[in-house]
């Protein structure tokens, strides 16, 4: 054999090795690759973390603001405010009409009174006009017996005379009767229109204080609206501020929240082997579904 031969006997040798280290290497680095699986307790214990994570946000999410019921302030209409103007002095003025009218009725039955009674005086006078003419005439009738002068005309004339003035003074006290009547009936009438017109004044009167009352009930009315607005204003105002800081506060619970899970998958991910972590994230179904639109930014940083 050669030398030349010999040496190409070499090389190729040589290049034989070569090639079965190569092969050998490539055995070597495929059997060294690191493998990934989900079925482990740190697995498990890594994705029940993160669903809890998960849970706080929906939790913190779900605080609900601060609500306030508004007051309502109803209105009265002005018949009502009328109406209980009218009830607050109804007692008063049923009072004071009430003393009117018996005042009137006292009146009325007191001129009643003397009407009667002048009415019975009235029958005296006149029983004791008849019984003085009555024993007048049979005086003089005694006294013509006496003297047998019966048919004189002196005895007529006298007769005459006696019969006209019982009759003139039966006829005065009838007059003096029917005029005491009558001021009487005008005392009455005028005790009638006293009445009237003070029921008249009552009423004028009470019409003013009921006006009064209510303007005040308004002006009472205006105060309770102005006070249940400046409630609702003040208590809408504290209630907004309570939401303000509180939805920072969810903001904030929100943020923190979100940062740790984050850092809770980069951390696990990262414990894996550099060439499994990018596959086994984008793999990962479940994963993926609860981080949402995170998961994006998660993968980001696993490229």
């Amino acid at each position: 054999m050669s030398f030349i031969e010999t040496i190409k006997n070499l090389l190729k040798a040589s290049q034989q090795k070569t090639d079965e280290e190569e092969k050998k290497k490539e055995v070597t680095e495929e059997t060294s690759t690191p493998t990934y699986t989900k079925d482990t307790v740190d697995y498990k214990k890594f994705i029940d973390t993160v669903k809890s994570y998960k849970n706080e946000e929906e939790r913190i999410s779900s605080i609900s603001d601060v609500k306030y019921e508004e007051k309502v302030y109803t209105p009265v209409s002005d018949e009502e405010l009328k109406k209980i103007a009218e009830n607050e002095l109804y007692g008063e003025y049923s009072d004071k009409q009430q003393a009117l009218n018996d005042k009137k009725s006292a009146q009325i039955e007191g001129y009643q009174k003397d009407a009667e009674k002048l009415q019975e005086q009235s029958k005296t006078q006149k029983s004791q006009i008849e019984g003085y003419y009555n024993q007048a005439l049979e005086g003089v009738s005694n006294d013509a017996i006496k003297r047998g002068l019966q048919r004189s005309s002196i005895v007529s004339e006298q007769v005459n005379r006696l019969n006209q003035n019982e009759v003139n003074d039966l006829i005065s006290v009838d007059n003096n009767l029917k005029k005491d009547l009558q001021e009487i009936e005008n005392d009455i009438k005028k005790a009638e229109t006293d009445y009237l017109n003070a029921v008249k004044e009552l009423d004028f009167k009470k019409a003013v204080e009921v006006s009064d009352r209510v303007n005040s009930l308004k002006e009472k009315e205006d105060k309770k609206r102005k006070e249940i607005d400046e409630i609702n204003a003040k208590m809408l105002e504290e209630v907004n501020k309570s939401n303000e800081i509180l939805n920072k506060d969810k903001t904030s619970q929100l943020t923190i929240n979100r940062r740790n899970m984050i850092n809770e998958v980069l951390n696990y991910f990262y414990s894996l082997p550099k060439d499994v972590r990018y596959k086994a994230f984008i793999e990962d179904d479940e994963l993926i579904s609860l981080l949402g639109e995170d998961a994006s930014y998660v993968e980001k940083y696993l490229k």
